[in-house]
């Protein structure tokens, strides 16, 4: 059991006084924070400061100072913190303890969705889900027909889940991913090699993939430095379940060379 305090990764959003939803959602921190059952979005503790030097900001201006951790009311305290003015378009600071970065148990959600764990850029496992475990719902359709859907708050990922998916399925057909000859390692290698990484969207996605089972975006991912291009391709490659996927153009594949002998004879 670990019993140490939890980290903050800290967001500080000048001008602001309190969480108004319009404006963590045009800075992308609704996704980041999540939202409860009934839709609101689900904001950690908050400090409203004045910037005042008994309540100082990375600014030096008013601002709102928000905590996913969610334990806590955040702090600003820049001799032991790492603060990153993450620029206009993000319209926030964020910030971290220096000695101790937060981590997966620091940012966990709740509701964990299943997959595996992937050690990232900072060398600690962070759990990363698989789209095809995705929790279900089942409804009756017409004709009598049972069908089953990701659930509303899991489609999202689902969509780009396959998006992944559509982008590489040749890497999932070539045939040295198919051989079985090579090791996890070197199918990683191979997997970026062919292009399972390739550019920000991807990035965008793994980053998706980070946040769901954790309260951070992708400007958060890379201010801790989690990225580096062993774990997107592991992520890349739990996320769509690409071993299953070489597995299954591997079975497809001796099927039709089976099937062609047969036809040759």
């Amino acid at each position: 059991m670990n019993d140490r305090p939890r980290n903050d990764l800290c967001y500080f959003l000048p001008g602001l006084t309190a969480p108004i939803p319009s404006q963590l959602e045009s800075r992308g921190l609704d996704v980041v924070f999540g939202r409860t059952p009934s839709g609101r979005i689900d904001c950690p503790p908050y400090a409203a400061l004045d910037g005042s030097e008994c309540q100082p900001t990375p600014t030096g201006g008013p601002g709102l100072l928000i905590g996913c951790a969610g334990v806590e009311t955040p702090r600003f305290d820049p001799s032991d913190q790492t603060w990153i003015d993450c620029g206009p378009d993000a319209g926030f600071h964020i910030g971290f303890q220096t000695a101790d970065p937060p981590g997966p148990e620091d940012l966990a959600r709740e509701d964990q969705l299943p997959g595996d764990r992937i050690r990232l850029g900072d060398q600690r496992l962070w759990p990363i889900p698989n789209a095809t475990l995705l929790p279900t719902r089942k409804r009756l359709a017409p004709g009598g027909v049972i069908e089953s859907h990701v659930l509303p708050s899991c489609a999202p990922l689902m969509d780009m889940a396959l998006e992944v998916w559509n982008n590489n399925d040749q890497v999932a057909q070539h045939p040295e991913m198919t051989s079985g000859e090579l090791t996890q390692s070197e199918l990683n290698a191979r997997a970026a090699e062919l292009g399972l990484t390739s550019g920000d969207r991807e990035r965008e996605i793994i980053a998706a993939a980070i946040g769901a089972n954790h309260r951070i975006g992708l400007t958060g991912v890379l201010a801790l430095g989690l990225l580096d291009d062993r774990c997107e391709v592991e992520i890349l490659r739990t996320l769509i379940d690409l071993d299953s996927m070489i597995k299954l153009r591997a079975a497809e594949l001796h099927e039709a060379s089976e099937k062609k002998k047969g036809e040759a004879e």
